[in-house]
Formats: structure tokens, C-alpha cells, sequence
């Protein structure tokens, strides 16, 4: 028999030209068909499965169900099985038809079963589903129980196809609804409503979840698809993550084997506090040439108090940002592939950006990252960061970074600030992008005043210093975000003076003074040796010693220097009757001294008390 679903056509798909091809010819094989004739009644029942095989390949089988005759025209139809093997043009198939009947100069029955096949641009596609299929003169209709279950191995976008999709498609409901499926003159519509859909993006390291909207596919000549309202969630799926959940509204089209799209993003983090989108996405890919692009692009994106955080957008940075972030910000990128390969790239700004951090309070923050992968999200080597001012140890003034951003961390390649007077670097070192991992690096210290940093640190009224130093603080941020610093030294690179009021000193050590001498003699020569001390020496180590203490250790060689000139005047008879051991001597100016002086203070909450004194000064608020 010659069966014809619609004449072929040059554009007709290859999947669909072989099933024509094949419907066209078939060898039917009935070893067992029996038909009875009894009071006028017609009966037919098949003994063994019925058997089709196309000329070009595969096989349909038909199969009676149990009990149950394949016609019997006092019920006017009847039911059967039906299977299509693998290994021809026809989809794998398994189905049964429980109940068929004749309807007019047609057929009505009800289906359920599974499909699979190969159809562009879908592969390894999957079809479960339950209804009623109608034919007539007009042509075929399925109208589904329920929705249908669709899965698809791979659905082809070129370099950057989806994979592992699935989904739900529902029919559609109300006075005007269509019938799901429709066949008429060679060609098909399907119309339903997505549900639950979701797909992983390989060539983006992304996924989509919970997919919905009303679609409407049609094959004819060509494959179309609408999609006029669609949306869903974005999900990062890199390592580490590049990007927080978006939700995502737009439309997407295939005409001329052409898929368009633009979608809406926004984050789901900040649905409550930022309503609206924040980037537009594009998306179009030729199927006849394997090229395509999608764009991204944000507009000036605000960030605000109680508004847009960039958290709400990227994981990226939140070891480093503490609190509420102020400023702008924008993005353009875009992933470009070709049957040869793919690119992607762009452009992240930040303009002004103010916020708290473990160092301190960082304000006009600027930088443009050129990126030259954004699938691993790598930048070009060199990129730059200024601050205009950090709040750190010591005021931080004209800071640059320059790193590069590699897939799994930053590799700081060096930068620098103006702090107290000097120059303070940034030696290279390596921070993961691994939320909460530890790291390493040191800082170097040109020409610093120390006083100015120990008056930050709260610890100027106890000692004041006129010391310009030099020197390198190596440190280490634990991953419970302290930092710890171990082998810092500093050391003066001139003359200076030491003042230490007795008040601050709560045990002192001397020595010298002679065999006999008074302790508190001793102690008090030693006190007016620290109120006024000039030093042509100065060495300080500084390293973290557990419980997050932090102590200072000074050398100092100098010379007792008072502001008037101070000397001892003894008398033969004082000598004798030691009548100096119960007054107060004063210490000779310019005498000799050798000073180690240890400060321990509890550097964790010190640094957490300047954070948060900072924060009440500004009246700083939460999102």
C-alpha cells in the first residue's frame, strides 16, 4: 500500500523526509489475520503480530491486545499495540490504542505510549504522553490527558548547544484553545504551554530551571517556533561561581532555521529591594552557518542602601566587601562562536564605588576589567584598581592594584598607596576565588612615619614616636577571615625621637645602677630614660602571637635628651652618707641608652572596634 502524509519538499528536514520516504512504502507481512462474518456482524482479529517493514529500514509492528478483537464493527472500532523499532528512518515507538473507533469518514482513538527520535534541532528526543488522536478528512489531531513529558539529549545551537533538556508541554486551555497537535496537507502545528523546563548551557557553564510559557511550533517546508513570553531562572554553574540566580523574561523565535531571543535578567536575591532588570540578554544563531552571538549588557547599575548590593548579582568580592556598598557599576560581554570554535569577552566598570572591608572603609573605588573568557571568567594580565582612600592601619591614599583574574584566583601582581607620610607596596601573591580559603602575601613600607600608624591603631597616647621607617610585613589571612602576621620588622631609616609617659608603663625592667643600687632608683632613671629618648636606632618585629594578640617588639639605641639639660650634682658628703638613694636624680642628659620595649595588644578586636566606630561615625546603615 502507498501511504502519503504530504508530498516531499527540497526544505523539508532529513528526519522528516525520511519518514514520508518511508510511510510511502511499506511490505506488510499478516501471517495470522482472521476475519469472521456472523448475523452481519464484522470481526477482526489478528493471531500473530501484523508486521510493516519500510523500504528504507526499520519496522512497524501491530499487535492485538488480550481479549480484545482488532475491528469489530458492532463496536464500531476495536484496539491494538503498536511498535516502531530502531534501525530505519521512523521513530522508536511503543504504543496502545485500548480503544479506536470509526467517526464519520475518520478514526478517534485513545493513545498512550512513548516516542523517540532524532528531529532537528533535537536529538535523542522523547515524547510520553496520553490522548485522544482524531483523524478526518481535515487532517490529524492530538489532544492530550495531561501534558506531555519531553526529554531531548541535545538541542542543536551550534558551538554552544543546550544539553539534558526536559520539560513539560501542556495543551493549552479555554474557549479558543487549539488542539495540541494538528496535521493537515503535509505539514503540523503543535500548540502548548511550557512547563517546568530546564536545560544545561555547556558552552555558557550555566543551566536554565523552571522554564514556562505558551509556545507554538509548526513544521512544514521548515521547522518554526514562537515563544512570545517566556520565563525562567538562570543558574551559575561554574566553579567558582560567576554569577547569582537570575530570573529571566523575554521571547524566542526559530524562522529560517534562525533562532532569535532577548530576555530580561534580573536577581532573585534582590526581588524584594530592586524590582526590575538589571541586563538584557540577545541571542541569535544562524543554523545554516553554525554562527551565532549573545549579548549581555546592563545599564548604569545604581547601588544603594536598602537597594542593588552587588552580592545580589556576584559571590565575587565578598570576602572582601563587609558591609553595604555604594556607587555604579555596568557590564557589556558577549559569547561569539562558529563551527570553528567560540570566544566570549567583555567589560565590567565600576565607578565611585564606597563600602567596608576587612582592611577598613574604602572609598572611590574605580576600575574597567576587560575579560577575555567569561566561560571560565578570566581577565587580560595588567588589569588596574584604584581607591582614592582606605581605611586601614593607616589611611591608605591613591591606591592601585594591578592583578590578573585566572579561573580559580587572583593573581595579585603588584600595587600601592601613599600611607603616613611614605609608600606602602603590595609584593605579588596568589588569592583564591574559593569563598573563605586562605592566603598569603606581604606589604613593604617606604619611608613611613610610625607615629602616625600607632595613633590609628589607638595606640598613640600610650607611645609617641617620631620614627620614619622602612621595612616588610608579610601576613596571612586565616579562613576565618582573621589575619595574622608573622616575621614583620621595621626599621628607622633616620634619627628620631621616643616619648613613653611612666603612666603607660605597667612593668619596667632595668638594670645597671651598681652593686647596691636602690630598685627604685634604678626604675625611676629608667622611667625618665623612656619620657625623653633620642635614638640614632630604631628596629621593631612585629608578629601575631595566638588568641589574636598581636605583639611589638622595639629595639632602641639613643640617648637620654630632656628638653632642658639635665645633670647630677653631688657633693663629697652626699657620696658618703648615700643621701641621694631617698630623692629623686635626675638622669643626666645624653646618657646612653639601650631600650627593647614589647607592646601586646588584642589586634582582632582593635581592628573590629576602628570598623565599627567608623560605621556609627557615618551612621552607616543595612540593606
Amino acid at each position: 500500500p502507498q501511504v502519503r502524509q504530504g508530498p516531499l519538499h527540497a526544505g523539508d528536514t532529513p528526519e522528516i523526509a525520511g519518514m514520508k520516504r518511508a510511510l510511502s512504502d511499506l511490505r506488510v507481512a499478516a501471517p495470522d489475520l482472521r476475519l469472521s462474518l456472523a448475523d452481519g456482524a464484522v470481526r477482526l482479529d489478528l493471531g500473530q503480530t501484523l508486521t510493516a517493514t519500510p523500504v528504507a529500514g526499520g519496522r512497524l509492528t501491530v499487535a492485538a491486545l488480550p481479549g480484545r478483537p482488532l475491528f469489530a464493527s458492532t463496536d464500531g472500532g476495536g484496539a491494538l499495540a503498536l511498535t516502531s523499532a530502531a534501525g530505519g528512518p521512523l521513530p522508536a515507538l511503543e504504543a496502545t490504542v485500548p480503544r479506536w473507533r470509526l467517526q464519520g469518514e475518520g478514526v478517534v482513538a485513545e493513545v498512550r505510549g512513548r516516542a523517540a527520535l532524532d528531529f532537528a534541532p533535537a536529538e535523542d528526543l522523547t515524547l510520553t504522553a496520553a490522548g485522544t488522536l482524531t483523524t478526518g478528512p481535515a487532517g490529524l489531531t492530538f489532544r492530550p490527558v495531561g501534558c506531555v513529558a519531553v526529554t531531548a539529549a541535545r538541542l542543536e545551537l551550534g558551538e554552544n548547544d543546550a544539553e539534558a533538556a526536559r520539560g513539560a508541554l501542556c495543551p493549552t486551555t479555554g474557549p479558543n484553545a487549539r488542539p495540541f497537535l494538528e496535521v493537515s496537507d503535509g505539514g503540523w502545528t503543535l500548540t502548548a504551554g511550557l512547563q517546568d523546563g530546564a536545560a544545561r548551557l555547556p558552552g555558557f557553564v550555566a543551566a536554565v530551571e523552571a522554564a514556562r510559557g505558551p509556545l507554538t511550533v509548526r513544521g512544514d517546508r521548515a521547522l518554526s517556533l514562537s515563544a512570545p513570553a517566556l520565563s525562567g531562572r538562570l543558574v551559575d554553574l561554574a566553579e567558582p561561581r560567576r554569577f547569582e540566580t537570575l530570573a529571566a523574561t523575554g521571547a524566542a523565535a526559530l524562522g529560517d532555521e534562525t533562532w532569535e531571543g532577548r530576555f530580561d535578567l534580573a536577581p532573585e536575591a534582590a526581588a524584594a529591594r530592586a524590582p526590575g532588570p538589571v541586563a538584557t540578554a540577545l541571542l541569535r544563531h544562524d543554523g545554516r552557518t553554525g554562527v551565532g552571538a549573545l549579548t549581555l549588557d546592563t545599564p548604569a547599575l545604581t547601588f544603594a542602601p536598602r537597594g542593588l548590593q552587588p552580592a545580589d548579582l556576584t559571590p565575587l568580592g565578598a570576602d572582601f566587601i563587609t558591609g553595604v556598598v555604594e556607587g555604579e557599576a555596568r557590564f557589556a560581554g558577549r559569547f561569539d562562536w562558529t563551527p570553528a570554535g567560540a570566544t566570549s569577552g567583555g567589560v565590567a566598570e565600576a565607578r565611585g564605588l564606597a563600602f567596608d572591608s576587612p582592611l577598613g572603609r574604602v572609598e572611590g573605588l574605580n576600575s574597567a576589567l576587560a575579560f577575555d573568557s567569561l566561560a571560565p571568567l578570566t581577565t587580560d594580565p595588567g588589569q588596574r584598581l584604584t581607591a582614592e582612600a582606605v581605611a586601614a592601619f593607616a589611611p591608605l591614599n591613591d591606591l592601585a592594584l594591578t592583578f590578573t583574574l585566572a579561573e580559580d584566583r587572583v593573581r595579585i601582581e603588584g600595587g600601592r598607596a601613599t600611607a603616613a607620610g611614605g609608600l606602602i607596596r603590595v609584593e605579588p601573591f596568589d588569592a583564591p576565588l574559593i569563598p573563605g580559603a586562605e592566603l598569603s602575601g606581604a606589604l613593604t613600607f617606604e619611608g613611613v612615619e610610625l607615629g602616625e600608624i600607632l595613633r590609628t591603631l589607638g595606640l598613640g597616647e600610650d607611645i609617641r614616636i617620631d620614627a620614619r621607617v622602612s621595612g616588610r610585613l608579610p601576613f596571612t589571612r586565616l579562613t576565618d577571615g582573621r589575619l595574622r602576621i608573622s616575621g614583620g620588622q621595621l626599621a628607622a631609616i633616620a634619627p628620631g625621637r621616643l616619648s613613653i609617659p611612666r603612666s603607660a608603663l605597667s612593668q619596667v625592667a632595668a638594670g645597671g645602677g651598681g652593686e647596691g643600687a636602690p630598685p627604685n632608683m634604678v626604675e625611676d632613671l629608667a622611667y625618665q630614660a623612656m619620657e625623653n629618648l633620642a635614638y640614632d636606632s630604631l628596629t621593631a618585629s612585629i608578629d601575631s602571637v595566638g588568641d589574636g594578640r598581636m605583639r611589638l617588639r622595639f629595639n632602641v639605641d639613643g640617648r637620654h635628651d630632656p628638653p632642658q639639660r639635665q645633670e647630677i650634682r653631688l657633693s663629697w658628703m652626699d657620696l658618703i652618707r648615700r643621701r641621694f638613694t631617698d630623692r629623686p636624680l635626675p638622669l643626666p642628659s645624653g646618657t646612653e641608652i639601650d631600650l627593647t620595649l614589647d607592646v601586646d595588644f588584642n589586634a582582632d578586636e582593635l581592628f573590629a572596634d576602628l570598623i565599627a566606630l567608623d560605621q556609627a561615625r557615618r551612621g552607616a546603615a543595612t540593606p
